[in-house]
């Protein structure tokens, strides 16, 4: 199982507290500078979320 979504904090910071893998998609909530909190860190970011093909 996977959690994808848009928001740092609900999303990807959820994800990792139930130990689950993550993608950020860079649309919608995403702000460039979330990125550098190493709590917050997703398995994976696309940019749209056209690119789900390429990982599944």
């Amino acid at each position: 199982m996977v959690v994808v979504g848009n928001d740092i904090t609900s999303d990807i910071v959820g994800a990792r507290r139930m130990e689950m893998r993550s993608i950020l998609v860079k649309t919608g909530k995403f702000k460039p500078n979330q990125l550098e909190d190493p709590v917050a860190e997703p398995t994976w970011v696309l940019d749209n979320v056209s690119e789900l093909s390429r990982l599944f």
